[in-house]
């Protein structure tokens, strides 16, 4: 028989709720580069939709309240791209 995690074994109301994701966007995309014509690799397609774009409306879907986007290498560019 599997041991489970404390957590996994507590009654329903002591569980905790995740409401708030944390999106890591601030990476330079370097393997990228050479294959896509993008300003950051956040926004590169993927059926048609950027990747933080399905990212972002995944999570919304999962029923998180607050998605925070760390940005970095070419952050306006994403910002803007976004808005």
């Amino acid at each position: 028989m599997p041991i489970l995690p404390q957590c996994a074994r507590l009654p329903k109301e002591n569980i905790f709720v995740i409401d708030h994701a944390l999106v890591l966007a601030a990476g330079h995309g370097s393997r990228l580069r050479d294959h896509v014509a993008v300003p950051h690799k956040a926004l590169v397609q993927l059926e048609g939709e950027p990747l933080l774009l399905r990212t972002c409306r995944m999570l919304d879907r999962l029923g998180l309240r607050e998605i925070t986007i760390v940005t970095g290498h070419e952050g306006a560019a994403l910002r803007s791209a976004i808005k």
